[in-house]
């Protein structure tokens, strides 16, 4: 559940943008609709928080054999100064980054102004 090695995202993101090369090709041929996510080649944490053990826990994205919306715990994290204006973390043996999303304060407190703006209405 800790994630991704670094190695096989690289190899991830390099085979992504080759498909999405080709699928450019394909769609100036015959325009479709189509999306990609980032979580195609980071894993990714909505709704986290920082834990005690120097990790982070939140709703996974992207995880091969986790359903997505299922509730990690990462390993510890390092160089969070650094990372965390960027939006991602890091494990401390640099094996692993996760994209992150929203924090679980940030979560709850929009779904809240949106409930309070509905009761007003």
């Amino acid at each position: 559940l800790a994630g991704y090695p670094l190695s096989f995202l690289v190899q991830r993101a390099v085979d992504l943008r080759a498909d999405k090369d080709d699928e450019t090709q394909t769609q100036q041929q015959s325009p479709q609709s189509s999306s990609c996510f980032s979580y195609e080649i980071l894993p990714f944490l909505d709704d986290y928080c920082f834990e005690a053990t120097g990790g982070l826990s939140g709703k996974s994205f992207g995880i091969v054999g986790v359903a997505d919306g299922t509730r990690i715990q990462t390993q510890p994290v390092t160089q969070v100064e650094t990372t965390l204006p960027q939006n991602y973390v890091r494990t401390a043996d640099g094996q692993v980054v996760y994209e992150l999303g929203r924090p679980l304060e940030m979560s709850t407190a929009t779904a809240g102004n949106d409930m309070a703006s509905r009761d007003a209405a």
